[in-house]
């Protein structure tokens, strides 16, 4: 059964943190950077297909990523959110395509290191939105999701990314 544990994804994705962020890009203050409570249990809810379709066969299971913090870390994540900052890919093998992303519903924001040596690109823009699972890293800027990607071994279920009606794995 597909089912995930985010909170108000339905409105999110109903219209609420799809347009590009008002704001200079690269603003943050420390208050954005706050670290929010230790995940909390919370009631599944379907995923919206009908919304971002999420292929057969692509694991769903993750927490809410806006209630991740320092003591969550290596948790599954799964959510959507707005592009808010592409940066520079990390060339150090393995790559890594590095944008920040703000998430649905919420005034924070993660940072993504997608590896391009395992899968394709995201040819993203400012203002787009995606959905997303990765793996939460914790670090003092507020965490790092990576895993949004297929384990080339099949040892782990891995993670993914929805674009466009595009998928990332």
């Amino acid at each position: 059964m597909r089912v995930l544990a985010v909170f108000g994804l339905i409105a999110v994705l109903a219209g609420a943190g799809c347009e590009a962020p008002d704001g200079a890009p690269g603003d943050s203050t420390p208050a954005a950077r706050s670290h929010p409570a230790p995940l909390r249990p919370a009631a599944p809810q379907a995923w919206p297909s009908s919304v971002l379709a999420i292929p057969a066969g692509f694991p769903d299971e993750g927490a809410d990523p806006r209630l991740v913090g320092a003591s969550d870390d290596g948790a599954w994540v799964v959510g959507t959110g707005t592009v808010e900052r592409i940066l520079r890919d990390d060339t150090k093998v393995p790559r890594h395509q590095r944008f920040v992303l703000r998430l649905g519903g919420d005034n924070r924001t993660l940072l993504f290191a997608h590896n391009i040596d395992i899968a394709p690109r995201v040819p993203l823009k400012r203002g787009d939105t995606l959905a997303f699972r990765g793996k939460y890293e914790w670090n003092d800027q507020g965490g790092v999701v990576h895993w949004t990607h297929r384990d080339k071994r099949d040892r782990r279920a891995g993670g993914w990314i929805v674009w466009k009606g595009q998928n990332f794995r």
